[in-house]
């Protein structure tokens, strides 16, 4: 794994809040996620997203896009998923391996927005 990049900016700020309260990831027809173990990471510079533990997701609802790949500094390196009937799109992300400062979301993984509903 690359440098941290709080190892340059150790002021940067990412902020975990467990929500211990139901919440939900959708498409119009189908149930990807559901748990009461959420985490919300609100990261400066960034709208607030949710983290699912990858044992409340159907993973049968997703397609894996072994290709796709990105480093955010603070977090790790991402690995990607889309839906069966779009397998380009990619729809969510989760970091294999994470920095320590950001360790409750290891084994998580999060949804695009604008592309599955979450909701809490």
């Amino acid at each position: 794994m690359r440098p941290s990049g709080y190892l340059t900016r150790p002021d940067y700020r990412i902020d975990l809040v467990p929500l211990p309260v139901v919440v939900q990831a959708r498409t119009p027809s189908r149930l990807i996620a559901a748990t009461r173990h959420a985490v919300r990471l609100d990261e400066q510079n960034h709208e607030p997203v949710v983290y699912f533990p990858s044992a409340s997701v159907d993973f049968t609802a997703l397609v894996p896009m072994p290709g796709r790949t990105t480093h955010c500094p603070y977090k790790g390196d991402a690995r990607y998923w889309a839906l069966p009937e779009a397998p380009d799109v990619p729809v969510a992300w989760s970091y294999p391996e994470v920095y320590p400062e950001v360790a409750g979301i290891a084994g998580m993984i999060a949804f695009y927005a604008e592309r599955i509903a979450v909701s809490l």
